[in-house]
């Protein structure tokens, strides 16, 4: 099923917890910690805590997205902040069969977050969602909304030809729908498709860079022996910020993105798994003001990493990982780096 491809997540929540984000996931980790109690045979939990090391904390949360398991064409950074951290992402997730009347259906849904030490700003929350129906014909149709509200993206500040610079912390809340289809084409091959829709609202004096966003997208699943997973992947995506204030405020972060990802998988012994990943990002702006400085100044993005997987049980997983970031716009003689390395433990019930 799609879910074993595609990372998603969620959590149920009452809507008056809406009010507070930067701290909802933590209750929701807790509630959904009770299904375990009495778990019946229809219901999987699972229950993950990683620890982290960052040495940037602006660009640690979309270098960690840039994944075809997540969210890879994330908001621009455009001033990284150079300070490092420790954070601390709770995670919890409930997979629900659904009574045979509905098919062969499910229901899956994630709350978690990232806890940052001493940045504690950067503090921030995401949920997903997901419900998933499988066919005799081996080809699985799922919806999915992603939801990350109040994430600071760090300081800003764009220069005007008159009058004063706007500058102030951006942050800004994006909603994410996607659809997505995989089909097993033979033992050996699987093939996804997706399709998103999505809203980036910022908030505040950077709300005229809030953005529509379209994208397409295709993954492939090759299992090249029993050993070894080659997964490869590829995304178009399209945004268009909504407000005509971004022109004359020469501010338009209006875009077209490429993506492509390759990862390898690959079983050392029963208990262990190695996987590798590389990850490419181009964001070509689409703005025709010269006065802005996105004009004629695309965003390359490189992405390497490794992770070590160790099962402790059938129930337990540790993970170890490293991930090395490299971006640079064409206009900046030197790009920014960023580096994370993580230590992670799973349950499931």
């Amino acid at each position: 099923m799609i879910l074993t491809l595609y990372h998603k997540h969620i959590a149920i929540i009452d809507g008056s917890c809406l009010k507070e984000p930067k701290q909802i996931f933590l209750s929701g980790c807790f509630l959904l910690s009770l299904y375990s109690v009495e778990a019946a045979a229809d219901y999987h939990v699972e229950l993950s805590n990683r620890a982290f090391y960052t040495d940037d904390v602006a660009l640690f949360t979309v270098t960690r997205q840039l994944s075809l398991l997540d969210d890879p064409t994330q908001p621009a950074v455009d001033r990284p902040s150079g300070r490092s951290d420790f954070i601390y992402e709770p995670t919890a997730s409930v997979l629900l069969d659904l009574p045979e009347n509905f098919g062969d259906t499910t229901f899956f849904a994630e709350a978690g977050g990232y806890v940052f030490a001493e940045n504690t700003d950067f503090t921030h929350a995401n949920f997903q969602t997901a419900v998933s129906r499988q066919f005799e014909s081996a080809t699985t149709v799922s919806a999915i909304y992603r939801f990350v509200p109040d994430r600071l993206l760090g300081f800003n500040m764009v220069e005007q030809e008159f009058g004063d610079a706007i500058e102030g912390n951006e942050s800004l809340t994006s909603h994410i729908w996607s659809i997505h289809v995989e089909q097993e084409l033979t033992a050996w091959l699987a093939m996804h498709v997706l399709g998103r829709y999505g809203l980036r609202d910022y908030d505040g004096v950077f709300k005229h860079r809030s953005t529509d966003l379209w994208t397409l997208g295709t993954h492939f699943a090759i299992e090249l022996t029993e050993d070894i997973e080659l997964f490869l992947g590829y995304h178009f995506e399209v945004g268009n910020a909504r407000n005509q204030r971004s022109i004359a405020l020469n501010d338009d972060a209006s875009y077209q993105t490429h993506y492509a990802s390759i990862e390898i998988e690959t079983k050392l012994s029963e208990k262990i798994k190695l996987a590798v990943d590389f990850d490419f990002e181009k964001n070509c702006y689409t703005t025709m003001n010269r006065l802005d400085e996105h004009f004629g100044n695309p965003e390359e993005i490189f992405l390497g990493g490794i992770e070590l997987r160790y099962a402790l049980s059938k129930e337990s997983l540790v993970t170890l990982g490293l991930e090395h970031g490299n971006r640079q716009k064409r206009n900046e003689f030197i790009g920014f780096h960023n580096n994370n390395l993580w230590l992670g433990i799973s349950h499931n019930f």
